[in-house]
């Protein structure tokens, strides 16, 4: 009796983890959309692709697809110098958006990654609340 109980929870907790990072968590992905809606659309536009010249693209860019550390980082902090991205230079100042939540912060970013760096991975809290803390 005690085989298939641990075979059951092992099932179930392995569900849940690949769930957490591979799946497409709808709520994680609903509160992602509702932040970028609210903070990032207006420059980045709809579709991820920015503004020529103006503000940068998301969609396809190494930005999005690169080390999460980084953009984690750029969230957190804002970008105040200039950029390259697809061989187009921006200089438009992107604020900081350190008063998000670890968790609200965290569901952006897996929006942003999934949709448009169409990254597997989630971005954790725990991996947010790092690099907040190493910017301390």
């Amino acid at each position: 009796m005690k085989f298939p109980l641990l075979f059951l929870l092992i099932i179930f907790f392995t569900t849940i983890s690949f769930t957490n990072r591979y799946g497409n968590n709808s709520a994680t992905l609903e509160s992602g959309k509702e932040s970028y809606d609210t903070y990032c659309i207006a420059c980045h536009q709809a579709d991820g692709k920015g503004q020529k010249g103006v503000n940068p693209p998301l969609a396809g860019s190494n930005w999005v697809k690169g080390e999460v550390n980084v953009l984690i980082k750029t969230v957190l902090q804002g970008l105040n110098t200039p950029i390259e991205v697809e061989g187009v230079k921006y200089n438009n100042a992107m604020p900081a958006f350190d008063y998000l939540e670890d968790a609200e912060m965290a569901s952006l970013l897996t929006y942003v990654r999934k949709n448009f760096g169409q990254m597997p991975d989630s971005v954790t809290v725990a991996q947010v609340k790092f690099v907040r803390d190493s910017l301390k």
